[in-house]
């Protein structure tokens, strides 16, 4: 039986990735689980698993070029039998990508779907609609049980083509990302050279035309070529980012909360569980300390939804992990059910997989909260932005030695860190937040509970 390798759907930003390297050659016995080849998303570079074990029969799309997300990639083929109820059926079809549709996106009819819930289709229709950049789901099948064939996918291509009730650039075969990028430049796509499967035009190529653009004139003396500014290009991580920042920022109303946090007790659980042979962080300990806080006030474990909020049913916390190309959030899953050391195994993995450029694709997607820590680089406190669709983030600086009051009203010397929480005011408010921020430096201070 043959099974399709389609692209991942690894985050709601992601609408394509491009296929770095093929690990296995085409004819190579895989696994199932076994890497057989990088992907780069928007957000990070990716291992691509095989769906099932067999041999790598095909491979589709070659190294270099960008397919949307659920383009099939290639096939593997286990060697088993094809059952006699699915002889007749269409061998592959392409999967629908599990994505929100933007509101500003056209509504689209769903076309028949398998019972795997993929659309029928043909393989020569799925290669075709790769090519020039069609959503199967926009196609009307007429075969068997709805199926798309070559001659739909042509077709559509035809009717689209005496369409002209859009402007010309709305025509131009451009991917979504790449269209939001040009008008973000003022960029005239008809003018941008594609360099994606049948020419389309993806992010690559309209970054390279920001790249070599001329800098504006700012008025003044004309600038030799000593005094010329450098322009260094963004990275696709921080063109994202800066895209979903400026988006929470403006959708979100943000407000802060910030609390003091005594570590004297948490620093010496630590230390003793280092002299016990177990390599446990600050940072750990944080992480471990804001789960359990979740666990009590689950309502910083959601996201806003129009007229509701979903709260959701497990801990999946986003640490953030910064790279000289910007800002990921790999993510730990499932953190209610792990211990401190388990939480800490699972933290280290997923940190090392992001600076290595070696993420899983299940790594970077279903975050629920984020944890941010500048306070290696000896940042005392700052304020983050929430990471979408999140209602919440923490913030963490550096502990420091100062000098407090006991009891007695004596000075002594205490290790004090600061804590901020980041909030949408359209899920939470300034009452339930300062109640976690209190449940987080009750944990900390007490330290026994982190166990």
């Amino acid at each position: 039986m043959r099974t399709e390798v389609a692209m991942p759907h690894m985050g709601m930003s992601m609408e394509e990735g491009k296929i770095l390297t093929w690990l296995k050659p085409v004819g190579a016995k895989v696994e199932r689980g076994e890497a057989i080849a990088e992907v780069e998303t928007d957000k990070s570079t990716v291992v691509l698993e095989a769906p099932s074990g067999g041999t790598l029969i095909e491979v589709i799309v070659a190294q270099g070029a960008v397919a949307p997300v659920g383009a099939m990639l290639a096939v593997i083929d286990d060697g088993a039998p094809v059952a006699e109820d699915a002889a007749s059926a269409p061998p592959l079809a392409r999967p629908v990508a599990a994505a929100l549709t933007p509101a500003s996106a056209p509504v689209l009819t769903p076309a028949p779907m398998s019972r795997t819930g993929r659309v029928r289709a043909t393989p020569l229709a799925r290669r075709l609609a790769l090519q020039r950049g069609i959503d199967l789901r926009e196609v009307q099948g007429s075969g068997p049980e709805q199926t798309v064939g070559k001659a739909e996918v042509e077709a559509f291509l035809a009717q689209s083509e005496v369409q002209h009730t859009q402007p010309v650039e709305e025509r131009v075969n451009a991917s979504p990302v790449a269209r939001r990028l040009a008008d973000g430049w003022g960029i005239d796509l008809t003018r941008v050279k594609g360099s994606g499967p049948g020419g389309r035009i993806v992010k690559e190529d309209v970054e390279d035309v920001v790249a070599t653009r001329p800098p504006v004139a700012a008025g003044g003396p004309t600038q030799t070529a000593a005094d010329k500014v450098k322009r260094v290009p963004l990275s696709k991580i921080r063109l994202l980012a800066g895209r979903r920042m400026s988006e929470s920022k403006a959708a979100a109303p943000h407000f802060y909360v910030s609390m003091d946090i005594e570590m004297s007790r948490a620093l010496a659980f630590r230390d003793s569980l280092k002299a016990r042979g177990v390599e446990i962080s600050v940072n750990d300990l944080i992480l471990r300390a804001a789960t359990l806080a979740l666990l009590k006030h689950p309502m910083l474990n959601a996201q806003f939804a129009g007229e509701e909020v979903h709260v959701f049913p497990h801990i999946n916390l986003a640490v953030a992990v910064a790279l000289d190309e910007g800002l990921v959030t790999p993510v730990v899953h499932n953190c209610e059910s792990l211990s401190l050391t388990q939480l800490a195994d699972a933290a280290r993995t997923v940190i090392q997989n992001a600076r290595a450029g070696r993420q899983r694709p299940q790594e970077l997607e279903g975050g629920t909260f984020t944890v941010t820590n500048l306070g290696m680089f000896g940042v005392t406190h700052f304020h983050a932005i929430v990471n979408p669709p999140q209602a919440a983030i923490l913030a963490v600086g550096t502990v420091r030695r100062v000098p407090a009051f006991d009891e007695h009203d004596r000075v002594v010397a205490r290790q004090w860190l600061n804590a901020t929480v980041s909030a949408d005011h359209r899920v939470t408010d300034g009452a339930a937040v300062a109640q976690f921020m209190q449940e987080v430096k009750r944990i900390l201070e007490d330290a026994f509970e982190l166990l």
